[in-house]
């Protein structure tokens, strides 16, 4: 079964140590034998439709739908792409704020996705939702919500084989079909059949449910043999629609700096690489500091995440800019869709 739970940073490290946890071959083979065969579960009911037996293929959209999300949804705004650009206010408050997933060591993609996340939570309500859904309770997205109730559906060494796989849900997962929210992080690109996956979330969400996932559009491979997709913002986008979804926020984030970080060092750079060496050609030059290729540092130095910085006797907060160039070089995606009411 293919392990949901592939969002957050320890999910990646124990991958690491001990092999990608509760994935087997059978996650490259068709859904309906070799299921029943090997697993024991109830095969689906076909490559072309999902577990409740609704096609996938009614979701055909139009060329000028397509143009219509592109304006009104996908298509980043300057001020959008400036958004967090000084983000040395935000690691402050979140240094501050006590919450366990702190940012250093972490992808930059995934602090933009957060901040956005903490916004439009709020903008919809969705702070206290009434059954959420979690592939992962260690997802940072999770400490901005109070959930009433809260069903994490993740894989289980002893449990049976396709816990987890969200290629096929059991119906005990949900029996009542309410999830007001689902959260899923940095988990499509590792879904074969993503399409089908979103289709069967649809299905266990009530009318009127909201439904959160992010993932990347340039990586390099990880967890792998089970890294099957990068998604482009539209592609994200068009493949919620097609599953039924009214997309309703798109966030997207890209830089230069981290993609050399990405394929010359590999590794996925936080904000301290990034305003050290440089963080992509956004900004204008202050009137003192370091011009590093593009990113612009208003300090001395920067140590350890601190951007406080001692001048003309006082103690005055650095302005840290990141550049976000994800308008024609975006490494990551994520977007806020809701299930349409009946």
């Amino acid at each position: 079964a293919l392990l949901a739970r592939v969002g957050d940073t320890s999910s990646l490290a124990m991958a690491a140590k001990g092999g990608v946890l509760g994935c087997s071959p059978i996650a490259s083979s068709a859904l309906d034998g070799v299921r029943a065969a090997e697993n024991g579960a109830p095969p689906s009911p076909g490559d072309d439709l999902d577990q409740t037996g609704g096609d996938l293929r009614h979701g055909t959209i139009s060329s000028e739908r397509i143009e219509e999300l592109w304006r009104t949804k996908v298509r980043p705004s300057k001020s959008y792409l400036r958004k967090y650009a000084d983000i040395a206010p935000h690691v402050e408050e979140n240094q501050r704020s006590g919450r366990k997933w702190q940012w250093e060591g972490k992808a930059f993609g995934r602090i933009w996705t957060v901040l956005d996340f903490r916004e439009w939570a709020a903008k919809y309500n969705l702070t206290e939702p009434d059954h959420l859904l979690s592939t992962s309770l260690g997802d940072p997205e999770l400490e901005y919500l109070r959930p009433r109730n809260v069903t994490e559906y993740v894989h289980r060494k002893d449990g049976m084989p396709n816990d987890g796989d969200l290629h096929y849900i059991p119906e005990e997962v949900n029996p009542s079909r309410d999830f007001d929210l689902v959260v899923f992080s940095q988990t499509m690109e590792h879904l074969y059949d993503p399409l089908l996956c979103l289709r069967n979330l649809f299905g266990f969400m009530r009318p009127g449910g909201y439904i959160f996932t992010s993932t990347c559009t340039t990586n390099q491979p990880h967890m792998t043999p089970f890294h099957f997709f990068h998604y482009t913002p539209m592609g994200l986008a068009v493949m919620l629609e097609r599953a039924g979804f009214e997309v309703l926020e798109v966030g997207v984030w890209g830089n230069v700096e981290y993609d050399m970080g990405l394929f010359r060092d590999h590794k996925w750079s936080d904000y301290r690489d990034l305003v050290r060496a440089g963080g992509g050609r956004g900004g204008a030059p202050p009137a003192r500091g370091r011009r590093l290729s593009g990113a612009f540092v208003k300090a001395n130095s920067v140590q350890s995440g601190s951007f406080v910085v001692a001048r003309g006797g006082g103690a005055q907060r650095s302005e840290a800019l990141i550049a976000n160039e994800a308008e024609t070089n975006p490494d990551d995606v994520w977007i806020l869709a809701r299930k349409p009411l009946e």
